[in-house]
């Protein structure tokens, strides 16, 4: 078992994060720590601490591809939760095969050696996308599947955050306003869009992280049943084209934008909206209009260019 790193100071409660050098595990990890967690994270190898550089002295870091499961979590302390965001989208050519092996294989054994070792609460970052999609929804779909199995024959909380179309600086560039963002604001001669009429539920990563604190920080007792569902969205739903409109005038963008030149994908729903009821039972507020957040991210990119 190799550690990256270790902490250096004392905190309280205890999480652990998979995936944490991904853009939501990230951002999930300087919450945590900002809020006086201890965090550990697995990640791999060949992952690069470029998100996590700020806080990598209060982390403890773990290689999976050193870990036996089974014993790394005997060897832990009990965790206030498990948190996983690892995921595998597919978009650079994986086989059905490794989405499989990253989204049902490995979070399932995960889930299993974490529980039988006493911990007792599981998050899970699930998509809003119906399993007929495309091969990445539909491994999310099987591993939820294994989830509430798991849940009830091993007696823990299965917590599934539902994610809609979160975005924010500094995310990955192949997820879509990423896309859009940068090919606005770095004025690429065009951008081939669909039709755009589709309506999507669009929020911000930061209340995408507050939504994960105010449900590990939440007294969840589900009566009778061991899983929870929370659905994380900005519980407004907007089309693609005024969403990609919106980026292009507030980026001042020359890019030329095609509408109708992509079919849409089949199986796709024309309308998410995330209906965020139970959230906000807990005392979650979105605090962030669809607006607020493009503006932010924006600036954030517009502001490499001045460097």
């Amino acid at each position: 078992m190799k550690t990256v790193s270790k902490p250096n100071h004392r905190i309280k409660k205890r999480i652990l994060i998979t995936g944490v050098t991904g853009y939501l595990g990230s951002h999930l990890a300087q919450a945590f720590v900002s809020s006086g967690y201890k965090v550990v994270g697995l990640k791999r190898q060949s992952s690069s601490l470029k998100r996590l550089k700020k806080i990598t002295p209060s982390l403890s870091l773990y290689d999976i591809e050193d870990l036996e499961l089974a014993n790394f979590f005997k060897d832990q302390e009990l965790f206030e939760a498990i948190i996983h965001t690892a995921t595998c989208y597919g978009r650079r050519g994986e086989s059905d095969q490794e989405l499989v092996q990253s989204n049902v294989v490995f979070p399932q054994s995960l889930l299993k050696a974490a529980m039988e070792a006493g911990n007792r609460k599981f998050i899970n970052s699930d998509s809003s996308l119906p399993k007929e999609v495309s091969a990445y929804s539909l491994s999310k779909t099987h591993f939820l599947d294994w989830g509430k199995y798991y849940a009830k024959k091993l007696n823990f909380l299965f917590i599934n955050m539902k994610l809609e179309h979160f975005f924010g600086p500094g995310d990955d560039s192949s997820k879509f306003p990423s896309a859009v963002i940068s090919n606005c604001v770095y004025n690429k001669p065009f951008m081939n869009l669909t039709d755009g009429r589709q309506l999507r539920d669009f929020i911000f990563i930061d209340d995408v992280v507050s939504a994960y604190i105010k449900v590990i920080s939440s007294d969840l007792r589900v009566s009778g049943n061991n899983y929870k569902e929370f659905q994380v969205g900005s519980g407004q739903a907007i089309s693609v084209r005024d969403f990609v409109l919106t980026i292009h005038k507030v980026a001042n963008s020359k890019t030329i934008l095609n509408f109708g030149a992509v079919s849409r994908r089949s199986g796709d729903l024309k309308f998410y909206q995330a209906d965020t009821s139970e959230l906000e039972k807990l005392g979650w507020v979105c605090l962030h209009t669809v607006y607020d957040g493009i503006k932010h991210t924006v600036e954030s990119e517009q502001s490499k260019i001045t460097r």
